[in-house]
């Protein structure tokens, strides 16, 4: 970016807890949950001072990054507290934080890693998309036949075959209902989904709020 180096100098004089500018492949990103959302806000200020606040209460945490809120404003209407989403280069510090939780306005909040979502994700516990397994609400759903039942579960009486599909027991996908598996490429909704030029952050600000309402 041309001239990143001037703003960030001049971004510095607003503001100090500002950081320098980074590619931000290899940062650890942490949701943080129970946070005021009646002594932090959306404006520059009130971020700013929560970023203070973090640093302030965990001396050995370093953000790379202002902290954001994990959903919306309007999504956090009627909400005393909420969750954000912070990044820090040290994945080992990082664990840490995920086991131990993170000091704010004297008291310790619970953490968890931030998984990203996209569109096209598949949960391999639902075989739905926009999420992932470890955050499913959904039934449990076998990749072969859609049964209520996990996939290394899937066991043919007849031929004895487990989690493999068969000819005795007919495969559907729990999507589509077509005679495919649910992850098949060839399956039309994951062909819709990839060629979707809709929105996509419809669906991660889904999965965002499925983060937050989990641990309301």
């Amino acid at each position: 970016m041309k001239y990143k180096q001037q703003i960030y100098e001049q971004l510095r004089k607003i503001d100090s807890v500002i950081n320098k500018p980074q590619i931000q492949e290899n940062w650890a990103k942490i949701i943080v949950h129970h946070v005021s959302t009646e002594q932090y806000n959306d404006t520059t200020e009130s971020i700013n001072e929560l970023h203070h606040e973090i640093e302030n209460m965990n001396p050995s945490v370093k953000l790379i990054t202002s902290p954001r809120w994990l959903t919306s404003s309007k999504r956090r209407e009627g909400k005393t507290r909420s969750s954000i989403v912070i990044a820090i280069s040290d994945h080992e510090l990082a664990k840490k934080i995920i086991n131990r939780g993170l000091w704010i306005d004297g008291r310790r909040t619970k953490t968890e890693r931030f998984t990203g979502v996209k569109p096209t994700d598949q949960c391999s516990k639902c075989y739905g998309f926009g999420h992932h397994a470890a955050r499913c609400t959904q039934e449990t759903r076998c990749r072969i036949c859609a049964a209520s039942h996990e996939t290394r579960r899937h066991v043919c009486t007849t031929c004895k075959t487990t989690a493999k599909e068969c000819e005795h027991i007919k495969t559907v996908c729990v999507n589509c209902k077509q005679e495919h598996q649910a992850n098949d490429v060839r399956c039309e909704m994951i062909q819709t989904l990839r060629c979707s030029k809709t929105d996509s952050s419809k669906i991660s600000d889904a999965a965002e709020e499925d983060q937050d309402e989990l641990m309301s």
